[in-house]
């Protein structure tokens, strides 16, 4: 999520509904799962028209510079297989596989709602052979782990690594995240049985050097472009990458950094940069 998204989410009137217990009930009990045209995907998605709202506006309010750049540079590398490491309900991957028959994307995605919402965009486009679910949650180690869900917007649930470590429901919805025990991978582990991806998304609230650190064999052998978010550890982040050749770009206006952006592209000298 981009700094202007994050504003827009802060200041945004479903923001400050969201704060009530009685809208919160309200969509609990209402906001049903449904299909829903996105612009930039050629078939439905499925999705929560209230806890999904800024998609169902368009992409003019959900990281708009950041799916362009994403797509263009899809194009111009050729890129067949994306992995969506915290893919919410999708809409990266679907706009990735939507463009060209050829691709396949994996989704990794640890929320129960956000699991059905895939699952019912890959059974009814009937996208099985090219849309691969897994459910857990991805870091520096294979096991279980206890995540809280954000069960009012979706999107920033996240791995409890201490039991004093708040979540974004919690700060700004004064809200009690479920905490379930969920599986956890590595992408190290996920390359030994699958092709390796040409293009990686890690949104984790956070927890980005984690799912780095599980990946340093894949992405020394197959150094894929990534997109990833950073709010702390960055330059371990730009250490880690850095020691692999790869140089960073902003998501949004596509520019050279030194510092990492709060969405950051990740490239090494062989990929192609769209003119």
């Amino acid at each position: 999520m981009s700094v202007l998204d994050t504003i827009r989410r802060r200041f945004h009137p479903l923001h400050h509904l969201r704060k009530s217990q009685m809208f919160r009930a309200f969509c609990a009990r209402f906001d049903r799962l449904k299909m829903m045209r996105v612009a930039g995907v050629a078939f439905p998605i499925a999705g929560y028209f209230l806890k999904n709202f800024n998609m169902v506006l368009g992409r003019s309010l959900h990281e708009a510079e950041t799916l362009k750049w994403f797509e263009r540079l899809a194009g111009e590398n050729d890129a067949r297989v994306f992995w969506d490491v915290g893919a919410n309900v999708g809409l990266y991957g679907f706009t990735f596989i939507s463009a060209n028959d050829s691709r396949s994307t994996v989704l990794y995605e640890p929320d129960p709602d956000n699991l059905a919402a895939l699952q019912k965009t890959v059974s009814v486009n009937a996208l099985e052979a090219r849309a691969e679910i897994r459910p857990c949650a991805v870091s520096a180690e294979v096991g279980t782990a206890a995540f809280k869900r954000d069960e009012i917007t979706g999107a920033t649930g996240a791995l409890a690594t201490s039991e004093d470590e708040s979540v974004f429901v919690e700060r700004h919805f004064n809200a009690t995240p479920e905490t379930l025990d969920v599986l956890v991978t590595t992408l190290d582990t996920e390359a030994a049985s699958r092709p390796s991806p040409d293009i990686i998304k890690i949104d984790v609230e956070g927890y980005e050097l984690d799912v780095l650190s599980g990946a340093r064999e894949m992405l020394a052998t197959s150094l894929p472009i990534i997109l990833f978010e950073t709010s702390r550890d960055s330059e371990k982040i730009k250490e880690l990458l850095s020691d692999l050749g790869y140089q960073f770009r902003d998501a949004d206006t596509g520019a050279f950094i030194e510092t990492l952006a709060h969405n950051t592209f990740a490239l090494c000298s062989h990929h192609r940069w769209p003119t």
